[in-house]
């Protein structure tokens, strides 16, 4: 895949085609793969009725809970995370470690 070497060991977001949104480690030595991967899933919140509703980000574990993902085709997109709470989520998804107590919005679903 051309000029994905930057993101090699970066935490990215791939759209993969019948799959969707998933988060993982990138590496392209060889075949594409996502180290620890997990699937990303928005789910719209209202608490209340006058409320307006809320985005809540949820990391899944993909069945199986595989160590890595092996993908046979390039993804639609892939881009590295760049926003620290999602990347403090992945590291709690992943680790069982927070990194940070304040995370609004964000949720880890296994």
């Amino acid at each position: 895949m051309k000029n994905t070497d930057e993101l090699k060991g970066k935490l990215v977001c791939c759209l993969i085609e019948g799959m969707g949104l998933v988060a993982g480690k990138f590496n392209n030595e060889g075949e594409l793969t996502l180290k620890n991967p997990r699937a990303l899933q928005i789910k719209q919140e209202q608490p209340h009725p006058n409320d307006p509703p809320q985005a809540q980000l949820r990391l899944v574990e993909l069945v199986g809970s595989p160590d890595r993902l092996i993908m046979n085709r390039q993804p639609v997109i892939i881009y590295e995370i760049m926003k620290k709470e999602i990347k403090d989520l992945y590291v709690q998804a992943t680790t069982n470690l927070v990194v940070t107590n304040k995370m609004p919005n964000l949720e880890i679903v296994k």
